[in-house]
């Protein structure tokens, strides 16, 4: 691998994107560039591993109540995890139309 291709890739960052809370009135997800960015890390598996650990959060659970979300907008938020995306920093699709 040449040099400058090495430092490319030492570029490229991951967003864990999640979609809006509005979508769940809508079944078709919006486009990335709408998505929202829930946090930012250096490796895709850093990146899934915080979607998992997020998606493990139990509606009811005491750190919900800790943090002073009712049961519905956790329920929301839950949904909303499980359709988080983990996406490279440079994807085009982040760009929009």
């Amino acid at each position: 691998m040449k040099l400058r291709h090495a430092a490319v890739l030492a570029l490229v960052g991951w967003y864990l994107m999640v979609p809006p809370l509005r979508y769940f009135l809508n079944p078709n997800l919006p486009p990335f560039s709408q998505w929202e960015i829930r946090g930012s890390f250096d490796t895709a598996d850093a990146c899934t591993a915080q979607k998992a650990k997020e998606i493990e959060i139990e509606p009811g659970t005491e750190e919900i109540k800790r943090h002073g979300m009712d049961e519905q907008l956790q329920l929301q938020i839950s949904s909303q995890m499980a359709a988080a995306r983990c996406i490279a920093t440079d994807d085009p699709r982040l760009r929009g139309k």
